[in-house]
C-alpha cells in the first residue's frame, strides 16, 4: 500500500506525459486513477496524493488550479499554453516541460 500525503487537501493531478505539445488543453487524471481527460467536470479531485504514484505527474492543489480553467462551450478546460504552465512552475519548451527555477512551485511535493 502506498503512503497517502496531505490528506485533507484536495488536488488535481496533471499528466505531463499525456499532454502533447500540440494539444489545445492540458490532460488531467480522472477520478480513482481511471484514465485521463481534458475537462474539469470529468477530472478527479483527490484527497491527498499517493507518494511514488501520483507524484510522478504534476500534483496541484485544487484551489490553485481552479482559477486557471477557462470555460469552453460545454466544459472547463486548462489551456496548454506557457502562461498556464508558468503559473504552475513549468515552461513548455521544444515539446517538453521544464521546471522553472526561482518560482514558488504550486506542486504539492
Amino acid at each position: 500500500m502506498r503512503e497517502r500525503i496531505n490528506q485533507g487537501t484536495n488536488y488535481y493531478i496533471i499528466s505531463g506525459k499525456h499532454t502533447n505539445p500540440n494539444d489545445e488543453f492540458i490532460t488531467l487524471w480522472r477520478p480513482d486513477d481511471a484514465g485521463y481527460c481534458y475537462a474539469k467536470e470529468h477530472a478527479g479531485i483527490y484527497d491527498g496524493y499517493e507518494k511514488g504514484y501520483h507524484d510522478t505527474d504534476i500534483v496541484v492543489e485544487a484551489s490553485k488550479l481552479e482559477p486557471l480553467f477557462i470555460k469552453t462551450e460545454n466544459y472547463h478546460m486548462l489551456p496548454n499554453h506557457n502562461s498556464v504552465w508558468k503559473q504552475l512552475g513549468y515552461m513548455l519548451k521544444r515539446g517538453k516541460l521544464h521546471p522553472l527555477k526561482n518560482v514558488k512551485e504550486s506542486k504539492a511535493h
